[in-house]
């Protein structure tokens, strides 16, 4: 039987999902040329899961196809999340690895969202996975 605090990995190219019970994190690599819906369907996936309080997305490795309707359509997606489902996030941490110039933008927009109400989760952009890291280990 596998242990329920091994780390488990589900493969959506270009995102690797890996789901650490034991710290209480999930991590969503990114590689190459990936899509604003792909990082949707990832998100829309984690909430309708068992959800972490930490999460990492890491985009050192990829390049985003940034169309408005696609970040739009993100956008309108995390603001409709009912606060139930916002909740069981209280007290966690996002770090984001964006080394992307572009990426950033994105990101901004994802911070804002994050930082509405009453700021249920922190919030962090790094330019290094080990540091984005070591950050959510300190926010646990």
């Amino acid at each position: 039987a596998q242990s329920v605090t091994a780390a488990q990995e589900v493969s959506m190219a270009p995102i690797v999902t890996r789901k650490d019970p034991s710290k209480d994190l999930i991590t969503h690599v990114c590689t190459g040329q990936i899509s604003v819906d792909e990082i949707l369907t990832a998100v829309q996936e984690y909430f309708s899961g068992e959800v972490t309080k930490n999460v990492l997305w890491d985009f050192a490795e990829a390049e985003v196809d940034m169309r408005q309707p696609q970040i739009d359509n993100l956008m309108i997606y995390l603001r409709s999340l009912p606060p139930e489902e916002l909740e069981k996030r209280r007290g966690g941490s996002i770090a984001i690895v964006a080394p992307k110039e572009y990426v950033v933008g994105v990101m901004e927009q994802f911070k804002g969202w994050s930082e509405m109400g009453d700021a249920l989760f922190e919030f962090q952009m790094f330019y290094d996975a080990e540091e984005a890291l070591t950050w959510l280990e300190r926010s646990r």
